[in-house]
C-alpha cells in the first residue's frame, strides 16, 4: 500500500462507513499474461 496516498487506511474506511458507505480490502495477486513481462517470465 501507498503510504504516502493513504497514510490511515483503517480511519478513511472508517469515515467512509459513517456516511454509510460500504468498502472492502481486497488483494488482487493477478499478473499480466504478457510475453517478455519480467514478472509474467518469471513467475
Amino acid at each position: 500500500m501507498l503510504q504516502s496516498r493513504f497514510p490511515d487506511p483503517k480511519s478513511m474506511v472508517d469515515d467512509l462507513h459513517s456516511i454509510g458507505c460500504k468498502a472492502i480490502w481486497m488483494l488482487d495477486p493477478g499478473i499480466k499474461k504478457e510475453e517478455g513481462y519480467f514478472v509474467y517470465e518469471t513467475g
